[in-house]
């Protein structure tokens, strides 16, 4: 039997599914599982977003779309970035896509030729390296100081591209520290863009779950890289539409129908009754979004006071999504050499369902998920202290 490609050498199932997997046995046995790894909303589905899915179903929507999606919904997403945060995408460049994560394979995919770069700053969203080996790209990871909240610097992108450069992928709100690039933040990176002609995935899932009255700024909202920008973003988090799976990618439309082409090759067009159901959303009631908002922003509270109690740990200050992403190097060396020893240790012996860094790319942290009920955040954080300080 011939063997499988050479790019699978290298792609492998995430370490967080073993976990997550390991977690629900254990819960299942009857031990009480604190799900700090989760990482998605647990509120329901908004009820007029499952109505307009089941209104699709009803009225048989329920076949095949063009592989950009259907006009209602590209055109109630050009309406929302235009309206809310003043990105003026025209509805033929959206492409609307299978979640957020396939919008990003397939920039990747549609961008870079093999052996081109994809810069990626760390810690990461744990698929970001394996969707660049994919498109047989060479990943180039760079690590921002924690001091500095790890958002990437101008000097530190601009210290790690080469002629072979194709791409920066930047996520904000970030994925797994919250921490929130200001405008001021971003201007450095979208000059050196300009200057070096790079393309630039703006993974901004997390856009609508900020905290604290501030504003979200986008990568692209810098009108001079607007033509090496692929925009995207997802349904999942912000109305907790995981399992919907859609999202989409907003570009030029040379750009967004590249995006289109690749996913009409591999996966046809997005869901009928997950795109109707978009609709909805975007169209519908914003109210759920805000009272989650304000669930989310208690918990980051609650979560920083009790973890601020943990002596030998330090993290960056979450002001988006909903994680909290903890140093506890001080805490390795003994019954844990490393994150991954630390997460299953935790989970074994504390019923606590932490991601190690090591997931992210980044070894010496644990990524804790505030999507979680006050009184399981509480009890969990007092088993987290307790068990930091028994691997010790």
């Amino acid at each position: 039997m011939k063997s499988l490609s050479k790019r699978m050498d290298h792609v492998s199932e995430a370490l967080t599914l073993r976990i997550a997997a390991r977690a629900k046995e254990l819960s299942k046995q009857g031990r009480k599982v604190f799900f700090f790894s989760i990482g998605e909303p647990d509120f329901p589905t908004p009820r007029a977003i499952k109505d307009k899915g089941i209104e699709a179903i009803e009225t048989d929507f329920t076949k095949y779309t063009a592989g950009s999606g259907i006009p209602e919904l590209r055109k109630a997403i050009s309406a929302d970035l235009t309206g809310r945060l003043g990105l003026p995408y025209a509805p033929e460049e959206i492409a609307v896509t299978i979640g957020g994560k396939f919008a990003i394979a397939a920039a990747v995919l549609a961008s870079c030729d093999p052996g081109d770069e994809v810069v990626i700053p760390l810690p990461c969203f744990p698929s970001y390296f394996d969707q660049a080996r994919l498109a047989q790209a060479i990943p180039v990871p760079v690590t921002p100081s924690e001091e500095n909240g790890f958002r990437l610097t101008r000097s530190q992108l601009e210290a790690v591209c080469t002629p072979r450069t194709k791409m920066l992928l930047l996520n904000t709100p970030h994925n797994p520290t919250g921490v929130v690039y200001s405008r001021e933040d971003l201007a450095p990176l979208a000059a050196f863009i300009k200057e070096s002609g790079i393309y630039a995935v703006a993974d901004e899932v997390y856009e609508r779950l900020i905290f604290g009255g501030q504003r979200h700024a986008s990568l692209a909202s810098f009108p001079e890289i607007r033509d090496q920008v692929f925009l995207v973003n997802s349904f999942s988090k912000t109305y907790c539409m995981t399992g919907w799976r859609i999202g989409y990618c907003a570009a030029p439309k040379a750009l967004s129908s590249a995006v289109a082409a690749v996913q009409s090759h591999m996966n046809s067009s997005a869901n009928s009754i997950a795109q109707w159901a978009a609709v909805g959303a975007l169209e519908g009631s914003q109210e759920p979004v805000d009272r989650m908002l304000a669930v989310f922003e208690r918990r980051r509270d609650l979560m920083v006071e009790l973890a601020s109690t943990i002596p030998d740990i330090t993290f960056p200050r979450p002001d988006g999504a909903f994680y909290l992403f903890i140093n506890i190097t001080r805490y390795l060396g003994g019954r844990a050499r490393n994150s991954f020893e630390a997460a299953m240790y935790l989970l074994e012996e504390h019923g606590l369902a932490v991601m190690p860094g090591s997931a992210f790319g980044t070894e010496g942290f644990i990524r804790l998920s505030y999507a979680v009920s006050d009184e399981d955040i509480r009890n969990g954080m007092q088993e987290l202290k307790s068990g930091l300080e028994a691997l010790r």
